[in-house]
C-alpha cells in the first residue's frame, strides 16, 4: 500500500514538473526577443555613387536586416581630408546617403553603428580637431556637449557618438568621448562597441 502511494506521489510530482516546464516554455515564447546589430571597424573609403551590389562585392562593411542595409565609412575629398559617409539601402535600392555630416578641413570618418532593428540607431565617428564653423562639423549636433580644446597641435582622434534618425540619416543629438594626457591635451580614443 505504501509503495503504491510513493509511486503515485512520484508520478504526480513528475507530471507537475513537466506541466510547469511546459508553461514556462510557452510563456517565454510569447516574449519579444530584443535584437541588436552592431558594426565597428577602422573606417573604410566608400564610393557614394556605387550600386549596392558593388559595395557588397568590394567588401564594404555593412549591417543588413530584413532587407534594410546601412553602410558607414568616409570619402576622400582631398589628398589630406576625409569626410564621414552614411548610406541606407532598402532591398538593394538607395534610400539616402549623407555626405554632409562633417565637411570642414578636419579628418573625420564613420566607423561604428549600433541598431536595434527598429527606430533606434547610434553611429560613431572620429574627429581630429575643430576646424571651421560649427555649421559644418559635429558641433551643431553636440550643442550641449563638445570638447573645449584638443590641446597643443590637435591630431588626436576623439569619438563622436550620435543618435541617428534612420528615416533620414540626420543626427538628432550627439556627444564626444575623449581620452586626456597628463598635460591636458586630448589623446586618441576609439569606440569598440556599444550596448
Amino acid at each position: 500500500m505504501s509503495i503504491m502511494i510513493r509511486k503515485s506521489f512520484i508520478i504526480l510530482v513528475l507530471t507537475a514538473f513537466i506541466l510547469v516546464v511546459g508553461c514556462d516554455t510557452e510563456e517565454t515564447e510569447t516574449f519579444t526577443t530584443f535584437r541588436s546589430f552592431s558594426l565597428f571597424g577602422e573606417g573604410v573609403a566608400i564610393d557614394v555613387d556605387a550600386e549596392y551590389e558593388t559595395l557588397i562585392a568590394d567588401g564594404v562593411p555593412h549591417l543588413d536586416y530584413n532587407g534594410t542595409s546601412f553602410f558607414i565609412g568616409y570619402r576622400q575629398v582631398s589628398s589630406n581630408n576625409q569626410d564621414p559617409v552614411m548610406m541606407r539601402f532598402n532591398n538593394g535600392e538607395l534610400t539616402w546617403v549623407r555626405t554632409d555630416l562633417e565637411t570642414s578641413a578636419d579628418d573625420s570618418k564613420g566607423y561604428g553603428v549600433f541598431w536595434d532593428g527598429a527606430e533606434t540607431m547610434y553611429a560613431v565617428f572620429s574627429s581630429t580637431g575643430t576646424q571651421g564653423e560649427p555649421s559644418i562639423d559635429f558641433r551643431r549636433f553636440a550643442t550641449n556637449s563638445w570638447i573645449p580644446s584638443y590641446g597643443q597641435g590637435g591630431g588626436a582622434k576623439i569619438a563622436i557618438i550620435a543618435r541617428i534618425n534612420i528615416q533620414t540619416g540626420q543626427p538628432e543629438v550627439a556627444t564626444f568621448v575623449k581620452a586626456k594626457l597628463s598635460n591636458g591635451n586630448a589623446n586618441s580614443v576609439v569606440v569598440k562597441s556599444l550596448q
